[in-house]
């Protein structure tokens, strides 16, 4: 008989690579299997696997969780991979900051807490409170964890685009002014249903509702693009306000029913709604689950407003308006906090804060011009969310009024004191020519004084570039005393005229006494 040997080295088996992985959902890996004998037979618990003899392409599942992947040869035993899927993202994803903005960026998912956090031009602290750049540019922000897995989030860096006002309420046809107080120009303005064109000024439009009562829509987009869309209400019919789209689960709001008449009827699919039947206000509580609540308002002659709220889970606070807070020593601005869990937390460095309600409070910037942290914080929150406020001066002209006379060429210089951002400098009656030069914070101009009547005035604008504030001053057109022909220059037959009309008036000995020492000191010069 034939006898045959098979020698089995144990003393060195398998070796997979890599050992341990983590993937996002759906991500791949190719994995290799060294000190193999004859085939490789691959496995995994979940999964896609490509088999290329001692190398795998494998792909993860889109469900998180941990997976084995196992490869089996002749001569070793059985080696595992533990694949741990996890998806971790950032948000927000896309964000816009005025240069020096604040931003804070959160991880969102299942065991996150190993990634670090980078950007690419701005600062970022290892909570993810993000620092934009001094100069416009497009940003990243990226979370890498120690296996190479990376996610990024995208922040341009430019001027906010930011529209007055941001809702519209008015009756068909009636007109409305839209003001774009800051963007990057050219805008572009279009509306549903409605009419909008520019103004005489680029960054003001006039809005013409149609003759058809209901909701409509404004878009207003600059050049970067950023967009903005303002809500319409046409009244005559129903109109439901201060609900937003999407709230968060048990979350109330105040609300107030416009249009119609007679009692109303209402309901909410999910939520809790009350209406007071006298004045249309009332309050709207969210369900407790995630999902689509729909309201219905009708009022006794028939007509009905439908409207669809998004229900989320918890939404971290925020504050209402968040974008160019410029305010002036003294002043008092009114802002709310969405989501969150009240109780609320109100933290303002610039001066001092008061609540109104349980989601409303105001402000009064101090007496020092700065910029400092409005912040808020809701129950749940470990960290609290913060906004820069930017306090100056009153906004003003110098001088604020200025006479011309006729038959003068004058220059005449307006500037700027107080306030915050630049003027958008603006006229009345002056023509183009007659603006010498203009810059952020003044203006030479060169008045008419020729052929205009005695009186006239002409205005001289200062429009604020940040909150559109507006301050004036005036140019008076006068003659010169004793002037009659009006053409600038005292001929001896004026001056003549002028002293006889001097001296006709009571003089005191002191007035006499300093004419005296005048007229010889100009005699003895001569």
């Amino acid at each position: 008989s034939e006898t045959a040997e098979i020698k089995i080295d144990k003393e060195r088996s398998c070796d997979i690579t890599p050992d341990q992985v983590t993937l996002a959902p759906g991500g791949s890996q190719t994995f290799t299997v060294t000190y193999v004998e004859g085939q490789v037979d691959w496995t995994a618990d979940s999964g896609n696997i490509i088999e290329r003899g001692p190398e795998a392409f494998y792909t993860a599942p889109d469900i998180e969780g941990t997976y084995s992947l196992t490869a089996t040869a002749l001569n070793c035993q059985v080696t595992a991979i533990i694949v741990d899927i996890r998806n971790c993202e950032i948000t927000p994803q896309i964000v816009t900051l005025r240069p020096g903005g604040l931003q804070q960026f959160r991880i969102v998912g299942e065991n996150c807490d190993d990634f670090n956090w980078m950007a690419t031009k701005g600062d970022i602290g290892k909570t993810g409170l993000y620092t934009a750049p001094g100069t416009f540019s497009s940003d990243e922000v990226t979370i890498i964890d120690s296996a190479g897995n990376r996610k990024t989030a995208s922040v341009s860096v430019r001027l906010p685009l930011s529209i007055t006002p941001q809702e519209i309420s008015l009756q068909p046809e009636q007109e409305k002014y839209i003001t774009v107080i800051t963007g990057n120009k050219p805008y572009r303005a279009t509306a549903t249903q409605g009419d909008i064109s520019p103004s005489s000024s680029d960054d003001v439009y006039i809005f013409t509702a149609s003759s058809e009562v209901g909701e409509d829509a404004i878009e207003i987009c600059d050049d970067t693009p950023q967009c903005q869309t303002i809500p319409v209400y046409v009244e005559g019919g129903l109109s439901l306000r201060g609900l937003p789209k999407l709230v968060q689960i048990s979350e109330k709001f105040d609300i107030t029913v416009t249009g119609g008449k007679g009692d109303y009827d209402y309901d909410a699919e999910l939520g809790q709604i009350d209406i007071i039947q006298q004045t249309g206000e009332g309050t709207y509580t969210a369900p407790d689950t995630d999902g689509e609540d729909m309201i219905t308002i009708i009022h006794s002659a028939g007509n009905k407003l439908e409207r669809t709220i998004e229900v989320k889970g918890y939404i971290p606070p925020y504050i209402s308006p968040n974008t160019n807070i410029d305010m002036e020593i003294g002043e008092t601005r009114v802002f709310s906090v969405g989501g969150g869990i009240p109780p609320f937390k109100i933290f303002f460095t610039g001066g001092l804060y008061e609540e109104i309600d349980e989601r409303k409070f105001q402000i009064t910037a101090q007496d020092r011009k700065g910029t400092y942290d409005l912040s808020v914080m809701d129950a749940k929150s470990e960290e609290s969310v913060k906004i820069p406020v930017t306090v100056g001066l009153p906004q003003g002209l110098t001088p604020k009024t200025y006479t011309v006379y006729k038959g003068e060429t004058p220059k005449v210089r307006f500037k700027k004191h107080g306030g915050v951002g630049n003027c958008e400098w603006l006229t009345t009656d002056l023509e183009e020519d007659e603006i010498y030069m203009s810059g952020n914070d003044y203006i030479i101009v060169k008045p008419r004084v020729k052929d205009v009547a005695l009186g006239k005035e002409y205005k001289v604008t200062c429009r604020n570039s940040v909150n559109g504030e507006e301050s004036s001053a005036i140019i008076t057109v006068d003659r010169l005393k004793y002037d009659s022909d009006e053409d600038g220059i005292i001929s001896n037959n004026e001056a003549s005229r002028g002293l006889e009309q001097f001296f006709a008036n009571d003089m005191t000995t002191q007035d006499k006494t300093i004419l005296f020492i005048n007229l010889e000191a100009f005699f003895t010069t001569q």
